[in-house]
């Protein structure tokens, strides 16, 4: 084995920069993040918190928006 300790391979994850977990900033646990996911219910309060995190971040899962337009290239040309 590597000899990690075992107080930092059952760390709770966390950014370093609050003193709180991640879990504990978003007021869920990552299992009912999963089964949220997986079956599509967890938790009636967890499940709000899910929904809004999700609806707060659409914008991060929408294409971004490019500017195109047509340009010749000199370089195809015969």
């Amino acid at each position: 084995m590597l000899g990690v300790p075992e107080k930092i391979l059952n760390k709770a994850p966390n950014d370093g920069l609050g003193g709180q977990t991640d879990e504990e900033k978003l007021g869920v646990k990552y299992s009912q993040i999963a089964e949220m996911i997986e079956k599509g219910t967890t938790d009636e309060n967890a499940k709000d918190i899910i929904i809004s995190k999700f609806n707060a971040s659409r914008h991060k899962r929408e294409k971004i928006p490019t500017y195109t337009f047509e340009r010749k290239n000199y370089l195809l040309e015969k």
